[in-house]
């Protein structure tokens, strides 16, 4: 099953519910990294995050390769989330896809 990820504003702020795959982005520019913090697409309603930046095969330690599209991002490689809920699985073209 796959869960959709859907860009909004501010992830902090968001007054609808905790819905797996809700993200947004955030700008470092003074550490040339873009985070993609987002709500677990387990159901966990944890807000989790990941560091990413182009292009998608450009990665390194704590970096994610990322295709740069902000509607259906894609990261590479994989994400995996330990501890309460130890999800781990792919971000491809805007959908959680559980391993």
């Amino acid at each position: 099953m796959s869960v959709e990820f859907k860009q909004i504003e501010n992830i902090f702020e968001y007054q609808g519910h905790k819905l797996p795959g809700l993200g947004e982005f955030r700008e470092h520019k003074e550490q040339d990294f873009i985070s993609i913090i987002f709500m677990c697409p387990c159901g966990c309603e944890m807000i989790r995050s990941i560091r990413v930046r182009e292009p998608i095969k450009e990665h390194g330690p704590g970096i994610w390769g990322w295709n740069g599209d902000c509607e259906k991002p894609t990261v590479k490689p994989s994400i995996q989330i330990v501890g309460e809920c130890n999800w781990h699985g792919w971000l491809t073209d805007g959908q959680f896809q559980r391993c």
